[in-house]
Parts: structure tokens; sequence; C-alpha cells
């Protein structure tokens, strides 16, 4: 299996490259929105050759990531917030088409984008089949150097999106939003079905583990819990994902054995 810990950092470096060129009148907002997502898939494509080609753990390599990108979100930014007080940024964040909220409409997009690819192509089953064993989709006939790239490559794509929509949602940029959101994702996956092994794991399962995450949050700020409860109630969570990730892992082995 493969591991991405980068995504809230290329989310926060993401929205700060936006607003360092929009704020600073470098570019326009849309242009400096498309800049921002091609900055977001340049650390996946990074994280993807490090991976494959130097060889390094993708958990180290990651972090690796995550530290450079969240600094240089700070070096951007001089630790400064940047405004993006322009409306029709705003309606990414913010906008309603009917009463469909326009993130939520994303989201549903790309969850239907990424349950066509994983469920019904040869390139969700090549992810699949190299998340399970590299070495036996190699033998297959997959190229699996090529795989992992496109699949890092995807990851910082969908993280660059996450730092459009909330930076478009805050209508500015600082570097110590989107902090923690890379523990979340991974609890988000474990707690959906994904295997910290590889090679399982559905988009639908991920779905609901947003949504129960979601919940919790939601829940805990309703019943007006402390910010510093919710960050250990999160640590909880994280916990029990691994841990009944472990509980699958080996009820899935006796089954074997």
């Amino acid at each position: 299996g493969g591991f991405d810990l980068s995504v809230g950092a290329i989310a926060s470096q993401n929205k700060d490259t936006i607003g360092v060129l929009f704020d600073n009148h470098i570019l326009p907002i849309w242009p400096a929105t498309l800049a921002g997502v091609l900055a977001g898939m340049l650390v996946g494509f990074v994280n993807g050759l490090i991976v494959t080609r130097l060889r390094i753990n993708p958990i180290i390599t990651t972090l690796g990531t995550l530290s450079i990108a969240r600094g240089l979100a700070f070096v951007l930014t001089g630790g400064q917030t940047n405004q993006l007080n322009v409306e029709s940024f705003k309606f990414v964040g913010r906008g309603a088409i009917g009463m469909i909220p326009v993130p939520l409409l994303i989201m549903l997009g790309i969850y239907a984008t990424l349950y066509v690819v994983l469920g019904h192509s040869s390139f969700g089953r090549n992810i699949y089949a190299v998340g399970g064993s590299p070495e036996a989709a190699r033998l297959a006939g997959i190229d699996v150097n090529r795989v992992r790239i496109a699949a890092y490559l995807i990851s910082g794509l969908l993280a660059a999106v996450g730092g459009v929509i909330l930076a478009a949602q805050l209508a500015a940029s600082f570097p110590k939003a989107a902090t923690g959101l890379e523990m979340m994702a991974f609890a988000a996956v474990v707690l959906g079905g994904c295997s910290l092994g590889g090679g399982k794991g559905t988009i639908e399962g991920t779905f609901l583990g947003v949504l129960l995450l979601r919940v919790l949050d939601n829940g805990l700020i309703i019943a007006n819990v402390s910010s510093y409860y919710q960050e250990v109630a999160r640590g909880l969570v994280l916990l029990l994902a691994v841990g009944l990730d472990q509980v699958r892992a080996r009820r899935l082995q006796m089954k074997r054995g």
C-alpha cells in the first residue's frame, strides 16, 4: 500500500499560493487559482517520484513534503493573511445552486468520477493490484511506478482542490489554516474500510468515513465542547480507526490460515 500524509499541507500551500499571487497583484484570481492547483499537483508528482525512484518509504516521504509545503506556506506569506475578497471566487466556497451548496456539488462530482475510475476502469483495477501486491502487479505486466506516480499526482490535485474551496470559504489565506487535515483524511479512509496493507477499500466507504467524522465534529461543536477536547476526540478516533483495521486484518488472516 501507499500513504500520502502531505494532503493537508498541499491544501494549505495551494491556498497561500493563490493568496500571494492575487493579493500582491501578480495574477488575477483565476490564473492564480490555476497556479495554486498546479503547485499542488507538482508536490504530488514529486512524492510519486521520490517513492518510486528513490524508493523511500511513503510515510517518510510524505511527512517530509508535508513539512516542506507547510514551511513554504509561511515563506510565501511571511506569516501574514492575504485577502481573496472576490465574489466569483467566494461563490466556490460559499455559494449554492438552488438549495445545494457548491462545495457539496464539487464533492459529489469528485465522488462520482472516482467511483467510475476505481470501480469500472483498468486504471482503477491497476491501483488495487499495485496496492495489494506490487510484485504480483509487476509480474502481471502492470507498470507499477507509473501507477504509483499517477496516484500521488491525483492525490495532490484533489488536495489542491480542497485548498481552493477552503480559501473561497475564508475569502482569505493564512498559513495555519488546514493544519491537521492530513490526520483526519487518514482516519476517514481507514474508518471507511481501506486497509493499511493496501489493495482493499472503496470510495463509498471513504465517503461514509468522511461523513462520520463531520457528524462527530459538528456534534462536538453543537455541544459546545472545548476545542482542546475536540483535538483529543479526533486523536481517539484515529486510534480507533487504526485498531479496527488491525482487527479486520487479523480476522482475514485467520480465515486464510
